[in-house]
């Protein structure tokens, strides 16, 4: 929802990278995004796609907040939707995003990607330097513990190949972008 303010370029930017719906429902799970302040907003951004038998969403954030973050944002995103057409796995989709940062020059982002069998429920997750994921079970949100790998557009720095976790089957999971919001 956007207030009455006119939206930035950069919050125009980031809008024109949203998935066409900002939710979507299935048998077994629903999934729901928004980016807030809607009319000033710069870099974060999600992204989901629905296959046949599988859920793939990432959740991305460039560093700063101007335009550079919303140029460097859809570097990010055109390269991980890319790599997932191609039909690569996280690993490799990680990979081509953080190569994608490094070849044009746009500084660094933090980031998840999530793939999810919807037959079975296990996850594949790659954290790319971003806040730990959250679990929600039967309205208890709980602290997913994982392995944080170096941010996207670093891997000069610290050259070492991204870790794809597997998850537990069935678990709700939420992805926040940081730093979360506080009411009011």
């Amino acid at each position: 929802m956007r207030s009455g303010k006119p939206p930035t370029l950069a919050a125009e930017i980031q809008y024109q990278l949203l998935p066409p719906s900002l939710s979507c429902e299935a048998a077994g799970f629903t999934l729901s995004g928004n980016l807030e302040p809607s009319e000033d907003l710069s870099g974060d951004t999600f992204d989901y796609t629905l296959d046949r038998d599988t859920l793939h969403v990432s959740v991305t954030d460039p560093m700063g907040h101007d335009i550079d973050a919303a140029l460097a944002a859809t570097v990010l995103v055109s390269a991980l939707r890319g790599a997932r057409r191609a039909g690569a796995g996280l690993a490799e989709q990680a990979h081509r995003a953080d190569q994608a940062l490094i070849d044009h020059g746009h500084g660094h982002a933090t980031g998840q990607l999530l793939r999810i069998n919807l037959h079975t429920g296990h996850a594949q997750l790659v954290n790319a330097g971003h806040p730990w994921p959250l679990r929600m079970r039967e309205g208890t949100v709980e602290v997913i513990p994982c392995k944080v790998d170096h941010p996207f557009g670093l891997s000069e720095l610290t050259p070492h190949p991204y870790s794809v976790q597997m998850c537990s089957p069935r678990a709700r999971r939420t992805a926040q972008a940081w730093p979360p919001l506080s009411p009011g």
